[in-house]
């Protein structure tokens, strides 16, 4: 048994029913046999360790000392009771984007939970893609590349869906305004705010930006 789902619900019961419960409870092997019925290996107790991480940075579960007891909050009572941990506890990337240029670049961080990097590594790939659609030279980098890329009158592409000027104002902002807001912070400091859900955002918003680049056409 390896799906983390399972023990993502396993877990979530547990801390309901304790009043609070050391952070180490699924790792000993009395309790994963326990839950298991059989002597657990090592791709079950990572599983278990996935699941338990999946639910603390989703505020699941919270510490409730500072000395790694933890107890269910009231979101993880919800999500136990409505099912809603199962929308994203260990998913892996595949399930949510099929883009072969993202999965090269964000599959292995986002898998190993390391999602500002696999938002990161999706900001990059966009970039690289404009600017080899538009012909751009490897000095051209960062909101230059989107600029030349897209400006309604000097851009050197072309949305076919923005037939007013207005639209491609929007184009332009939006890809201007998603690299500044994903890819910049992250090249100058170490951030943490995004998790798991909002990296799923993100990098569906990175494949949506790469299809409308593979859309585009040269002026």
């Amino acid at each position: 048994m390896t799906d983390i789902k399972w023990f993502a619900e396993k877990l979530l019961d547990l801390f309901s029913r304790k009043k609070e419960a050391y952070y180490n409870i699924f790792g000993p092997k009395h309790y994963l046999r326990q839950i298991l019925g059989h002597e657990p290996n090592e791709e079950e107790a990572v599983a278990a360790q996935r699941a338990f991480y999946e639910l603390r940075d989703r505020g699941y579960i919270y510490d409730c000392d500072g000395e790694h007891w933890y107890t269910i909050t009231k979101a993880g009572k919800e999500a136990l009771a409505t099912g809603a941990y199962r929308t994203s506890a260990g998913r892996r990337l595949i399930e949510f984007i099929s883009d072969c240029r993202i999965l090269q670049a964000s599959e292995q961080a986002f898998d190993n939970g390391k999602f500002s990097d696999s938002v990161f590594n999706a900001a990059k790939i966009l970039e690289v893609a404009i600017r080899n659609k538009a012909g751009l030279g490897p000095e051209m980098i960062g909101q230059d590349v989107i600029v030349h890329a897209f400006h309604p009158e000097k851009g050197k592409l072309v949305l076919p869906m923005c037939e007013v000027d207005a639209e491609k104002q929007g184009a332009l902002h939006l890809f201007m305004g998603t690299i500044a807001f994903f890819k910049n912070p992250e090249s100058h400091r170490f951030t943490a705010w995004i998790d798991h859900e909002i990296a799923v955002r993100a990098l569906q918003t990175f494949e949506l930006l790469l299809k409308l680049v593979d859309l585009s056409t040269l002026k």
